[in-house]
């Protein structure tokens, strides 16, 4: 009962909407219930006990309203338990209670023998019910709107999630376009052109493995739009998050790879300023 209460049934809208059902709910439920009590007098047939009526509604929805306002500023500066929330729902309903109590002894019956803790106990009966069955219906309604959110959230994770590893894994075909290695990006150092062939460098766990396959630079280059595999030189494509340092000096730009067992890859002037520009970011980036 000290756990605090989820922030969904304290949204601005849910405590709107709880105003709005309980008063729709109690005209349906009068109209069934005032025929079987003779302390009940709303009707809408006399011109007198409507308008009563309308009096009464009026102000009991701006007591309801008033009491939504103050526990929505109140959830806004501390937190509000489950135990908290039902005491200011049973204050709601004891206030609503001694309210139609008076209201009805004074304006409606203004007979003698009818006493005030007769009304009263028969006010408590229904305005239990009429506010307690909303209540409850409208949580549930709420809870169940929010796991569904929950669970539409928790798929549009696991998509991403799905999109993300699949973005993650490189597929190498061969001329014919048929798949001939598949590769975890994080594993491709680079790719290096040698005649029809291209040889793909990659760390396959305790050291740098190769793969040749048989296909053109420039038709992996196109596959790899997007992704931090670029052409760096007319025979090299290189893995731009694996980049450790790079030089340009003496007419001769190079990149030097985190790993240890790869050889320097030059960069050509074709490619430098693209080159510079990702290494830039790179470092930004960190």
């Amino acid at each position: 009962m000290k756990d605090k209460i989820p922030q969904y049934l304290l949204e601005k809208r849910r405590l709107a909407g709880s105003v709005i059902f309980i008063t729709v709910f109690s005209v349906f439920f009068m109209k069934f219930y005032t025929p079987f009590s003779s302390t009940v007098w709303f009707s809408f047939k006399d011109n007198r006990m409507l308008s009563m009526m309308l009096i009464f509604y009026f102000v009991a929805i701006g007591i309801l309203s008033l009491s939504k306002y103050i526990i929505y500023k109140i959830s806004k500066k501390s937190e509000i338990s489950y135990f908290k929330y039902i005491c200011w729902i049973v204050s709601e309903i004891i206030i609503l209670i001694i309210f139609y109590s008076l209201f009805t002894r004074t304006l409606i019956i203004m007979d003698d023998n009818e006493i005030f803790w007769e009304i009263f106990g028969k006010a408590a009966a229904c305005l239990v019910l009429i506010i307690s069955i909303p209540y409850v219906i409208m949580t549930l309604y709420a809870s169940y709107l929010e796991q569904e959110e929950a669970v539409k959230d928790l798929k549009k994770r696991d998509l991403d999630g799905t999109a993300t590893k699949e973005k993650r894994m490189v597929n190498l075909m061969d001329n014919r376009g048929n798949l001939k290695l598949s590769l975890d990006i994080d594993t491709l150092y680079y790719i290096e052109s040698q005649d029809n062939y291209v040889k793909i460098y990659y760390d396959s766990g305790n050291k740098i493995s190769t793969y040749m396959l048989r296909s053109r630079t420039k038709t992996l280059e196109k596959t790899f739009e997007g992704t931090s595999l670029v052409r760096c030189h007319r025979s090299y494509i290189v893995n731009t998050s694996k980049i450790r340092l790079f030089n340009n000096e003496k007419n001769r730009a190079y990149l030097i790879l985190s790993h240890e067992d790869i050889k320097p890859i030059p960069v050509s002037k074709g490619y430098l300023n693209n080159i510079m520009e990702i290494v830039v970011e790179n470092e930004q980036s960190k």
